[in-house]
């Protein structure tokens, strides 16, 4: 009973939750891009007011909902305003990246936060700035940004109205409308409204107005609202935070640290000079790093940014990232900047500073993820039969993923549940099913997680995994869950992936188990009779033998690729497989049972023995001598025969084989044909060998060197045989032969090989490089926004080239491998040194070079320097250095590194060669 009221408060919750949500209008034959992002922000304090600047609204500064201190949200029957009164849900909304079912951050133009309001909110809904806005001189302008979808093709007539009205006088006036032939702006270009001078001296009211006409426009928002004389820029940033705000130390080095931030303008176009964005860690050794802002923004412009250097997190414990900006501004020293001014400084120019605070736990739990908090499970969820739910995961670094680790709730049942693993395509968000496996509920220990694991599987850096659990009877699968308020976790309906953010569940207890790569792979064995270890089992492995020891034990040291390798030994029966090997040791216990000798006499109903019939039984096959027999060393067990001769009618049934056998199998005549395959590649234009080709009822075959393989005996189908073909690194495909009727047939049919994707990102200075020329083999492609390239259909190969080039930074000619995995990868572009010798560069040195690991840095004064391999990981630094110092970089592997030294506000960057 218990356990049945927990299960239903549960769904009621659940339910409770989708009324509240807000509903997301999909349009179609149109491509919207929606940007995920689980990010929490920490409220920050108040910010100052660049001079000339009146009112200035980011909504980042509020947690659940719009600050009722400074917005009134009204409903009426029309924007006459003459029955204004509350407006009940669906209304103006605090949107965050969670909302609208995870797509949130598409109605987000910067930061983590707008407000936004759905397109079945009823009638006028009205969002009204409630504190007067004093207007003191004339053509100033109002501006934001606005998301507004209209498209009447579409049936998308969406209305919108920006009014203003005197403070106290009930009487608006439009200043701004959107109706039916209005143009999309999706957060395209900023909105500049004049605010009349006929309020000059007057104190106003601002208000944004959907208009609902029957229910056929789309959801818009709103952010970085804007009035001011914008005298001078205003920068402001705001962090792009980590996906978690809580790791478990056992995934502390697969998380990427990158410190990203917007940095948007709320004043006067800024030209390039005078603003730093900045970024500390007090609690991690005094960590920090700084961002020169040296690109022009123009008002309300944002730009999204990348710090230089990486923190480490290495020790369980809490760190707050404080993200900061700092600008001069002003030219007569006086503290006329609002809020924010210090005063005046030496060179006659004020100073203006905004800060925001990420707090970021490493914690011991291994729930540890999705904000996950350490009071551990707090009850059991479930999604419902065959819906798999789970987690996130974006990866840093090259890592191996090993099995899954799920903590059950005390009310869980044992029961069958299916856990899977899916790459997650960053180009269209698509889901590449990686691994699927059933398991049963382990319940003995419910106070630690339990580990399910599978064959160790390599994942390289920057990639994107959803791991999820799925029911598949009809016993409730309940995961444990700790009612966490921020938590969250994902689930797969349709195709899609949804994500669940509720206080009622919080995070779901489903994570990886991880490993480290390692580039000398071991395939080892552990083999036995069932009760001893056996010494002496022969293991042939390609061109290599091993022979296991006293302990039943045998091991060898493997390149990346396929392998298949068999066991045999006197009196045992042999044991094959075929394995991927991929920077993972891999561990095999194997049980050999004694080895029978079955013999089978094919005859037909005359008692004559057939010959050439084509046996085939468990991983072995053979056809019939002359005399009609065939024989087959096989394990104790059931044993599935199927028999195949032309002329007759096909035979497959199971026996038990428990000692040597003897049976005869009659075959009945009849009018058979054949059925030919011959399978080629279609991207390599050749023959594809060892083919598995499958046909309904007639058993499997593998095809010859020529990709030919004949399937005998085959009586006439009308409708044709289903058939597979599958080969290791190649798409599996299922088809129907064609009408198998009165003569035999030949099928040719292709096999497209398993291609991969690469996603390429260009960096330099911690910025984003857009339009880098980027070459992938024979594929060229121009960095987008956020300084990435996707290249797609990539064919597995080794050392595929390379080429990165942009004007006025030094070109990078390298290579990539693409191994049965997709392939993230980040190149970071060094500034061409100027034709002019700058007085850094003067007095830099770096010596010995080449050098075996361990070289000298000479600069005259105070310096700092960074060590840079080729994709831009800085993998030494240290900052503050008098004139000379010592690197050690022997640990790592020999090639090019770049040093970067800075000093005076000047970066000049030189090769180091590691031999």
């Amino acid at each position: 009973m218990i356990k049945k009221l927990l299960i239903t408060a549960c769904i009621l919750l659940w339910g409770v939750y989708h009324v509240v949500g807000q509903v997301e209008r999909m349009p179609f034959g149109e491509q919207i891009s929606y940007r995920l992002s689980n990010s929490f922000k920490s409220p920050s304090g108040e910010i100052a007011a660049s001079k000339g600047l009146i009112f200035y609204d980011d909504f980042e500064d509020y947690d659940t909902a719009l600050d009722p201190e400074n917005w009134d949200i009204k409903r009426s029957t029309d924007t006459t305003a003459f029955d204004l009164g509350s407006a009940p849900a669906p209304t103006w909304f605090h949107c965050k990246p969670s909302n609208f079912s995870g797509n949130g951050g598409t109605y987000i133009k910067s930061g983590e936060r707008s407000a936004a309001i759905s397109f079945q909110a009823k009638d006028a809904t009205w969002l009204i700035t409630k504190k007067p806005i004093s207007i003191e001189e004339d053509d100033l302008k109002l501006k934001f940004w606005l998301y507004y979808l209209n498209n009447p093709a579409q049936a998308i007539n969406t209305n919108f109205y920006v009014m203003l009205s005197e403070a106290g006088v009930d009487n608006w006036e439009s200043i701004g409308k959107w109706e039916e032939d209005s143009p999309s702006n999706q957060f395209s270009e900023i909105v500049s409204l004049p605010i009349p001078n006929k309020f000059t001296g007057k104190e106003i009211q601002i208000a944004f107005i959907y208009v609902n006409n029957d229910d056929s426009g789309f959801q818009l928002a709103i952010d970085d609202i804007i009035i001011g004389n914008l005298t001078e820029p205003d920068i402001r940033i705001k962090p792009y935070n980590y996906t978690y705000s809580t790791v478990s130390i056992s995934l502390a080095n697969t998380i990427d640290y990158t410190l990203n931030a917007f940095i948007s303008n709320a004043g006067a176009d800024y030209t390039g000079e005078g603003a730093v964005a900045n970024v500390k860690i007090e609690n991690l050794s005094s960590f920090s790093s700084t961002y020169n802002i040296a690109n022009n923004i123009t008002n309300g412009e944002s730009k999204f940014i990348t710090f230089p250097a990486k923190p480490t997190f290495s020790e369980i414990g809490t760190y707050d990232i404080e993200y900061s900006v700092e600008q001069s501004y002003g030219d007569d020293g006086s503290d006329d900047g609002g809020d924010g001014g210090d005063g005046g400084d030496d060179d006659g120019k004020g100073k203006l500073s905004e800060s925001n605070l990420f707090s970021f736990t490493i914690s011991a739990n291994t729930l540890a993820t999705d904000y996950c908090s350490t009071v551990g499970v707090a009850g059991g969820f479930s999604a419902g039969q065959s819906v798999p739910f789970g987690n996130k995961y974006t990866i840093n670094g090259d890592i191996v993923i090993s099995g899954i680790e799920i903590l059950w709730p005390e009310i869980a049942s044992s029961a069958g549940f299916i856990a899977q693993i899916y790459e997650i395509n960053p180009k269209d968000n698509s889901l590449s099913l990686l691994l699927e496996k059933e398991y049963f509920v382990d319940i003995e220990n419910l106070e630690e997680p339990a580990i399910y694991t599978f064959d160790p599987m390599y994942l390289s850096a920057g990639v994107e995994i959803f791991v999820a659990v799925k029911q598949v009877g009809n016993t409730p699968l309940l995961v444990g869950f700790d009612r966490e308020s921020n938590g969250q976790f994902w689930r797969l309906r349709n195709g899609s992936l949804e994500l669940i953010s509720s206080p009622t569940f919080g995070n779901i207890a489903v994570r990886l188990k991880l490993e480290e790569p390692t580039d000398s792979p071991t395939l080892s064995f552990e083999v036995s009779d069932g009760v001893s270890a056996l010494e002496g089992v022969s293991i042939e492995i390609g061109e290599n033998e091993l022979t296991t020891n006293a302990e039943g034990f045998a091991s060898i040291e493997l390149e990346n690729g396929w392998y298949t390798y068999t066991l045999t030994k006197q009196g045992l029966a042999s044991q094959s497989e075929e394995l991927l090997i991929n920077h993972a040791n891999i561990h095999r216990i194997i049980v050999l049972l004694p080895e029978y000798k079955l013999t089978i006499n094919v005859e037909d109903e005359d008692e004559e023995p057939i010959e050439n019939a084509e046996v085939f039984i468990t991983n072995q096959s053979g056809v019939t001598a002359a005399d009609g027999k065939i024989e087959f060393y096989l394990a104790q067990g059931d044993q599935s025969i199927s028999i195949l001769a032309d002329g007759y009618n096909p035979f497959a049934e199971t026996i038990e084989l428990i000692s040597d056998s003897t049976i005869t199998i009659i075959l009945a005549q009849t009018q058979t044909y054949d059925v030919s395959f011959a399978i080629s590649a279609r991207h390599l234009d050749k023959a594809l060998d060892n083919v598995l080709v499958y046909l309904t009822g007639y058993g499997t075959k593998y095809t010859n060197a020529d990709g030919e393989v004949k399937f005998s005996g085959v009586l006439p189908a009308t409708n044709g045989i289903v058939y597979t073909i599958s080969k290791n690194g190649y798409d599996q495909v299922t088809r129907v032969t064609e009408p198998i009727l009165n003569q035999s047939i030949l099928v040719e049919d292709t096999l497209d090989i398993k291609t991969y994707y690469v996603k390429v990102e260009i960096l330099s200075g911690g910025a984003a490089i857009k339009d880098a020329k980027v070459k992938l083999g024979s594929k060229e492609l121009n960095t987008d926004n956020y300084g990435t390239v996707l290249f797609e259909d990539i064919i597995p190969g080794e050392n595929i080239s390379v080429a990165i080039s942009k004007t006025g930074f030094l070109p990078i000619d390298t290579t990539v491998s693409v191994f049965n995995s997709n392939l993230r990868v980040t190149y970071v572009l060094e500034i061409e040194p100027s034709s002019v010798t700058n007085s850094i560069s003067k007095n830099f040195s770096i010596y010995p070079n080449p050098s075996s690991g361990e070289f000298s840095i000479r600069a005259q004064g105070v310096f700092s320097y960074e060590i840079v391999d080729v994709t831009g990981r800085i993998i030494n630094s240290k900052s503050y250095i008098q004139d000379l110092t010592t690197v050690n970089i022997s640990k790592y592997s020999s090639g090019v590194y770049f040093v970067r030294l800075k000093q005076n506000g000047q970066t000049t960057v030189s090769r180091i060669v590691k031999q």
